[in-house]
């Protein structure tokens, strides 16, 4: 075996955008361009008899799942949750002919550094008001949590053109997949009269450690794991969701400005967040003095004409 990838005909992509697209995922292969090659002519093969004439990838199942091709931050550790792909994959799929579609960024942010003095304003502005809360998840009533948050993460999940709304199925498979992980002074919930209209969701980042789990002595690194975990200074953050009709209002610094100092009492140094690089949220991030870290690529082939960009 020296290689594999996943065709995918996404029926839901399809009807929201009128498009005859099809993807690829799990791309996987040795450092050799004719495995890759004969990869990526399977998946374009396999689309075109289902009547699917431009592929986009890689994506493991939808954009709501890990996503893109790492081009830059070999040289930094591993995150959890961000595909840490081999150096040859990005000239491997440009010589077959794909080109970029879109980067995501992912960002180290100091959490020790103050806020500018414009978003300390704001959140201490909205603090003194008194209108909104923060409070911790409550994981002894966590079933009720998740019906309560799931309006706040459906609500503000989609960000446009080339994503999937998350669906109901989708945010009850995560919420589980995460309840056992889940560290409760790191899940804030910002509460307007006790209803919830934002959230923020961060676990350790155990990325480097998961990394150095392979290898003939996986078990007996796997057994340290716990110890290992205490040495963790690093957080990555996975959800920052506010509902639609509260946003533009401040709230989200009001709420990093909480997550941060949570984040520093605990002992972490850095927070690794991920966006697309057309979300808003970059020039926050950018304010507040992030550092990218790492960029990803998803790829398109062919690309869209201009044509094509105007009708949608």
């Amino acid at each position: 075996m020296v290689g594999r990838i996943v065709a995918i005909d996404n029926f839901r992509y399809r009807h929201l955008y009128k498009e005859k697209t099809g993807f690829f995922g799990f791309f996987e292969c040795i450092e050799d361009y004719g495995a890759a090659e004969c990869l990526l002519s399977a998946v374009r093969d396999w689309l075109n008899q289902r009547g699917l004439d431009r592929m986009i990838g890689p994506t493991n199942f939808t954009t709501n799942d890990e996503s893109g091709i790492m081009i830059e931050g070999f040289d930094t550790p591993p995150s959890l949750g961000i595909p840490y792909t081999h150096r040859a994959y990005p000239e491997f799929l440009e010589r077959f002919g794909l080109t970029k579609l879109k980067d995501i960024l992912a960002w180290a942010l100091d959490v020790s550094r103050p806020m500018p003095d414009r978003m300390q304003r704001i959140a201490r502005r909205i603090e003194t008001r008194g209108t909104f809360q923060i409070r911790r998840v409550n994981l002894d009533a966590y079933e009720k949590e998740k019906e309560a948050l799931k309006e706040v993460f459906l609500s503000s999940s989609f960000q446009g053109y080339g994503e999937l709304p998350w669906t109901e199925e989708e945010y009850y498979a995560i919420a589980d997949e995460f309840r056992p992980l889940t560290v409760p002074d790191l899940f804030l919930i910002v509460e307007e009269h006790g209803k919830p209209v934002a959230l923020c969701f961060s676990l350790p980042d155990y990325g480097p450690i998961l990394s150095g789990m392979r290898g003939p002595f996986a078990l007996i690194k796997g057994m340290r794991f716990k110890r290992l975990s205490r040495s963790i200074d690093r957080l990555r953050s996975f959800s920052f969701q506010l509902h639609r009709s509260y946003q533009g209002r401040g709230i989200e610094t009001f709420l990093y400005n909480e997550m941060a100092r949570t984040a520093k009492r605990l002992g972490y140094r850095e927070n690794i967040i991920l966006a697309l690089e057309n979300y808003p949220i970059n020039r926050h991030i950018r304010e507040l003095g992030g550092r990218l870290e790492k960029r990803l690529r998803l790829y398109q082939h062919p690309a869209k004409t201009s044509s094509q960009t105007e009708m949608n």
